[in-house]
């Protein structure tokens, strides 16, 4: 893997203190309500770390993280990574019996939440001693918990840990549950940052002069690892759309003060943004250079259509939250020169190139020194639930009954396989090979 980019697998804290030097004017993040600049979200993720630590949370403790698309969330999850605590992402439209679950599954004992949540999140957290309740938001009284903003913007008189090591637990993501119960997802900064070095960057051309519109719930492990872990890393922008917003209104409102280079979504997503735009017509930034999409496969008549209307191209990818991101992704470079080569057709037209899976035989070119993610030769994945098991192999646990989710071993969706498209590929048939647990 030639192009993987082993100086952005850091520790974040330090990536944050650099971008607060070198470009701490810049906008890191915009939502409806707020901006928060670099040199901001390095100062407020501090001041919270060490207020967490004053609160008692201690390294390796769990902190829920129960915020919807904003400003907050981004700091939040920070701030945890800050105080070497582990930060816990939940859904905030769980429902009540499935945020008990999250709750006792993870043993948090802080939850970041909304002012909105609270009639939801106080009576489950008031049949947990010793779980503290931060609130975001205007009116958080007394009674119902401590205002996120007294943390973030107060110095708590400690500065934030800032120890974390790259391989030590730093996140809890869970899986969607479509084959039973939610399983914890334990990742560390190393396995997550992986898809940032091998995907978003070489492949994308992730860089810090993109601005990425973000329509999709910012719990999910697609954006922990794009719209939060991408965009940090390389100092880049993005704006998390509040929950359904409308990504066409979006595109051309001017929302950042530098225009769109990028929207990310799901196939769906992509859908509506047509759809959108035949009933109202209107004009694409002609700073758009690329689209990418994952979460479910993507049909090439889809992709088609995108390019046609936006000018620019619509990459897939393939992943999961076992792998704490990327597999398999579109490339870029390639289409760039496929579309030179078929001649003028329309604007900015590029297409893609295979991006070979996560997997390796032996060790890739520039491939950090002691990482310990891949085992054998396979994919490197932490288990889920491996929060709560005491084992670190591969598999499921002594009588545990193996899951697709526990086993990811299995074909590649046909969009991923079939090579005449560009898309990643896999050895031995296609298949993904069995997972490789991360060492805690």
């Amino acid at each position: 893997m030639p192009d993987f980019q082993a100086e952005l697998v850091r520790a974040l804290p330090g990536t944050l203190r650099e971008h607060s030097v070198r470009r701490g004017g810049k906008t890191a993040y915009r939502d409806a309500c707020r901006a928060v600049t670099y040199r901001v979200l390095e100062e407020r993720t501090g001041r919270l770390a060490g207020h967490l630590a004053r609160l008692g949370v201690r390294r390796g403790d769990r902190v829920a993280v129960h915020l919807g698309n904003r400003v907050e969330v981004v700091e939040a999850c920070l701030g945890v990574l800050r105080a070497a605590a582990v930060g816990v992402m939940l859904n905030t439209g769980a429902a009540e019996s499935e945020l008990a679950h999250f709750l006792d599954d993870s043993g948090a004992s802080v939850v970041i939440t909304e002012v909105e949540l609270l009639p939801l999140v106080l009576p489950l957290v008031s049949t947990r001693p010793g779980t503290r309740v931060v609130a975001v938001g205007h009116g958080v009284a007394t009674r119902d918990g401590i205002d996120f903003e007294d943390l973030a913007g107060t110095d708590p008189g400690c500065p934030p840990r800032d120890d974390l090591g790259l391989d030590d637990p730093a996140w809890i993501l869970y899986t969607s549950g479509t084959t039973g119960e939610s399983k914890g997802v334990v990742s560390t900064q190393r396995s997550a940052l992986w898809s940032v070095a091998a995907a978003y960057v070489p492949a994308y051309g992730l860089g810090e002069r993109d601005q990425l519109l973000w329509p999709l719930p910012m719990f999910h492990c697609y954006a922990h690892s794009l719209c939060l872990l991408g965009v940090v890393s390389v100092g880049a922008g993005a704006y998390p759309l509040e929950r359904g917003g409308n990504v066409a209104e979006a595109l051309g409102a001017g929302l950042t003060e530098e225009p769109f280079t990028m929207v990310a979504g799901v196939p769906a997503t992509y859908r509506l943004l047509l759809e959108a735009l035949r009933r109202t017509p209107a004009a694409v930034p002609s700073s758009l250079r690329v689209c990418v999409t994952a979460g479910a496969q993507c049909p090439a008549e889809l992709k088609a259509e995108i390019g046609q209307v936006l000018g620019v191209p619509l990459l897939d990818g393939y992943g999961s939250t076992e792998t704490c991101g990327k597999i398999a992704v579109d490339r870029l470079d390639r289409r760039l020169r496929q579309a030179e080569r078929a001649g003028p057709r329309r604007p900015r037209a590029r297409g893609a190139e295979r991006c070979p899976v996560r997997t390796a035989a032996g060790r890739p070119n520039g491939w950090p020194a002691g990482d310990r993610r891949l085992e054998g030769g396979r994919v490197g994945l932490a288990r889920p639930g491996a929060h709560t098991q005491p084992h670190t192999r591969a598999g499921p646990a002594r009588g545990e009954r193996p899951t697709r989710r526990a086993h990811p071993a299995g074909p590649l969706p046909q969009g991923l396989r079939d090579r005449r498209r560009g898309l990643g590929h896999a050895p031995a048939g296609d298949r993904v090979p069995r997972c490789a647990v991360l060492r805690q």
